[in-house]
């Protein structure tokens, strides 16, 4: 009997693997695919690279979105509707596009794509160890069971509906769809691309300021230290909602730097991510909002990519909260995060950024002396922490100083705050103008104090503690800012010497 029961479990964890594998690969090819058709025409000769490392986020965000839709609109959720959804994306970007096909597949992609598959069989395989929380069995594994059980969104769901990211239970619906129990796999490659998408970013923010051999050096020991540290590998480890959230807003930021000025933009790639990290996790919409902010801080954005980013989160946003509060039966959940009242501020919240976006190249540059957006915005979130704090103080207080005695008493942080204060005694003293990683992860404190505010309890002192896992998040965006800075700094400080 024993025998039996070992050859049976060796068989259902052979097929579990290979159905993994085959999803991941799929949804890596699918994301190439839509990468090639919204970059074809670029020159940049970095741009194969990019289009495979992302090929995993984007096929992703993808199946992300067109669940989202299923769920949103009350289409049957299964896999043959929602692969009807990942074709209707893919000719909406035809619409769009008119790729030529002769560079889609070549030598130097062949090669990518062997070190992605590789990766993928590493990813399923279970050699990387992963951890669970009460939350990961809920949220995310017995509530998307339910979805693909019921095919829908049900009022009896109740607190999943209001304080779940409905993103990221539409990605762990992928084991039940196509019958491999678990998502490890999924996590696992999603963290893979992500550490090779931060190696890269730093490589070529490094390029244009030194050689090759240098610009490896930076980006092998930023990138080095990033996994090495204790709060990205207890938030990279962990099956929650916070993973895909720190990992694709990163993206979306980096992206918005770095393809401002280009005419093309890769925008159906950032609307796409963006619309994830307004899903992923409940208060991503506050989060895809500042992330635009953090855009319209540069001075030089165009404002089409500001219609085209915000536009696509305000009307999904917009149709979630009247799918829950009005079109289902009346929800009565235990315990809210999200109600009417904080959808609606949501939502509004976002309708505001865009039309900040659309009005502020109207005044002149005088004016935007006194109306540039950094004062506006710090001014703005500073101030709605202000009248947050005067409207229930000891809320306010009691939140920040459970943010501070997590930090301080090592609730997943390690020595990392300790790094950051010898890194900033030690960092050269250059003045950079404009620093826009600064600018979001000091925007991303201001912004996680008003929506941990937003829960309406108070924050512990925990390791797992929803609010210190929100700050946990912060840490390749510190990362990268100091790496950003230090990069321009000793290349100022360099030249400086040699005059």
């Amino acid at each position: 009997m024993k025998e039996l029961l070992y050859v049976i479990t060796e068989e259902l964890s052979f097929c579990f693997f290979v159905r993994q594998l085959l999803t991941v690969i799929i949804l890596f090819a699918l994301g190439y695919v839509i990468n090639y058709i919204a970059t074809w025409n670029k020159n940049d000769e970095r741009m194969p690279i990019i289009r495979v490392i992302l090929s995993f986020p984007v096929g992703l965000s993808v199946f992300t979105v067109s669940g989202l839709f299923m769920l949103i609109f009350n289409i049957d959720y299964n896999s043959l509707n929602i692969l009807f959804g990942v074709i209707t994306l893919v000719l909406i970007l035809l619409m769009f596009y008119r790729p030529k096909w002769n560079l889609f597949f070549n030598k130097k992609t062949a090669i990518l794509f062997g070190i992605g598959i590789i990766l993928a069989v590493i990813s399923v395989s279970g050699i990387i160890s992963i951890g669970f929380s009460n939350d990961s069995m809920y949220y995310y594994s017995a509530y998307p069971h339910e979805i693909v059980r019921y095919g829908h969104l049900w009022h009896k769901f109740d607190t999943f509906l209001t304080d779940v990211g409905q993103g990221t239970a539409v990605i762990n619906t992928l084991p039940f769809l196509f019958g491999f129990n678990e998502s490890f796999g999924i996590h696992n490659y999603f963290n893979i691309s992500f550490i090779c998408f931060f190696f890269y970013a730093v490589y070529d923010e490094a390029c244009a300021y030194y050689e090759t051999k240098n610009s490896l050096i930076f980006a092998t020991i930023s990138t080095g230290f990033l996994v090495t540290c204790m709060p990205f590998v207890i938030i990279s480890k962990l099956v929650v909602a916070n993973v895909y959230f720190m990992e694709t807003l990163f993206i979306v930021l980096y992206l918005n730097y770095k393809y401002k000025d280009d005419e093309n933009g890769l925008v159906f790639i950032r609307v796409l991510l963006l619309l994830m990290v307004s899903f992923i996790r409940i208060e991503g919409a506050l989060f895809a909002g500042f992330t635009l902010l953090t855009y319209i801080m540069q001075h030089d954005y165009k404002k089409r990519d500001v219609v085209c980013e915000a536009v696509p989160v305000i009307i999904l946003q917009a149709m979630y909260f009247t799918r829950i509060y009005l079109l289902i039966d009346e929800i009565y959940a235990p315990y809210t995060f999200m109600n009417k009242g904080k959808a609606l501020v949501a939502v509004l919240f976002n309708i505001a950024v865009l039309i900040y976006g659309l009005v502020l190249p109207v005044f002149n540059d005088k004016l935007r002396k006194y109306l540039s957006p950094v004062v506006v915005t710090f001014s703005a979130l500073i101030l709605v922490n202000a009248l947050l704090f005067l409207y229930d103080h000891s809320l306010f207080i009691a939140n920040v100083k459970a943010l501070m005695g997590n930090l301080l008493l090592n609730s997943g942080w390690g020595f990392f705050a300790a790094v950051v204060v010898v890194f900033i005694a030690i960092v050269p003293k250059v003045k950079i103008k404009d620093c826009y990683f600064d600018y979001f992860f000091i925007g991303f404190l201001l912004v996680s104090f008003a929506a941990c505010f937003a829960r309406g309890d108070d924050l512990r002192i925990d390791l797992f503690d929803s609010g210190n896992r929100v700050l946990l998040q912060i840490v390749p965006f510190i990362v990268y800012a100091f790496t950003f800075r230090f990069i321009k700094a000793s290349y100022i400080l360099c030249h400086k010497e040699q005059e």
